[in-house]
């Protein structure tokens, strides 16, 4: 989340004057559109941990139940 804070925030702000962040000089959308792939990049991961990960972890228990009965 802090590198969606250091594009979004002006330079001016506490923390991009403690970690010496340059200000964004460039196109404007550009700024928008990286902060838009940091948030989908976060909506993807909670996904896939939510999710995908139940499902593989289910699998693998059902997979080590049927290996201990045999």
């Amino acid at each position: 989340m802090s590198n969606t804070l250091f594009i979004v925030l002006p330079a001016s702000n506490f923390y991009c004057k403690f970690f010496e962040v340059q200000p964004y000089t460039g196109d404007e959308n550009y700024k928008w559109r990286v902060t838009l792939a940091i948030i989908l990049c976060g909506l993807i991961t909670i996904i896939v941990e939510k999710i995908i990960v139940i499902y593989l972890t289910a699998y693998y228990d059902r997979r080590g139940e049927r290996l201990k009965k045999k």
